[in-house]
């Protein structure tokens, strides 16, 4: 991972699956957010925790293909940074592990509300 502080903010690259990254782009144009604002919503939503319970039993992918750039302000960096030092992760399997679960749980609501449209 590469990190780049500008000011009050750092651009990150990370690198996940392709399939990840396609999920995430699609659930993101789903709800109407950008990719980057959907990374972000699940760093708050599951990393600005105090424990993360199931991280010792989640499957981290190894294959990481496909790169995605992105910047935090340093709230989001210093939560990332938190648990990184916490669990000895990488900020990318921390992102990952959060993106992870934003699927799990956004995909059946999209799904959900695209049922009720039709």
């Amino acid at each position: 991972m590469r990190v780049i502080s500008i000011e009050n903010s750092r651009k990150l690259t990370i690198r996940l699956p392709d399939e990840l990254k396609d999920n995430l782009k699609n659930t993101a144009n789903d709800l109407g957010f950008t990719l980057t604002s959907f990374l972000r919503i699940a760093i708050f939503k599951y990393l600005d925790v105090p424990e993360l319970p199931d991280i010792d039993k989640f499957d981290l992918p190894k294959e990481k293909d496909a790169r995605i750039n992105f910047t935090v302000n340093n709230w989001t960096y210093t939560i990332l940074q938190r648990q990184s030092d916490k669990y000895n992760l990488s900020i990318t399997d921390l992102v990952v592990y959060a993106s992870l679960h934003a699927l799990d749980y956004y995909v059946p609501l999209v799904k959900l509300t695209k049922n009720t449209n039709n």
